[in-house]
């Protein structure tokens, strides 16, 4: 058993990152339903540059690309928030493995 210190500071510096991370996946998901609904307006409301053979076309176009967008979002989220349960898990472990070893120093 060895003195973790550095360790748990390199844990807690991947966990803060990860904490980051899905805050601004979090984000990007409100950003990407706003651009959606956007693009879903001008689709719908601008018959000048669109047609109305096409508007059907655009509208579904642009739900896929949302569709893949959000997939390709939720599946970062799913991995970053799996990683930091395992972070957390390693980080409590390192902690006690930590304090017995400084327990034992004293």
């Amino acid at each position: 058993m060895s003195c973790r210190c550095s360790d748990i500071s390199r844990c807690e510096r991947d966990i803060e990152t990860l904490s980051d991370m899905i805050s601004m996946l979090n984000y990007m998901y409100y950003d990407d339903n706003d651009c959606y609904s956007s693009m879903t307006e001008i689709a719908t409301n601008n018959g000048q540059s669109i047609r109305p053979y096409n508007i059907h076309d655009t509208i579904e176009k642009e739900g896929k690309l949302h569709r893949a967008c959000m997939d390709k979002r939720e599946e970062a989220y799913n991995r970053c928030v799996s990683e930091l349960e395992r972070l957390y898990d390693r980080l409590s472990s390192m902690e006690s493995e930590d304090y017995y070893y400084h327990e034992d120093d004293d």
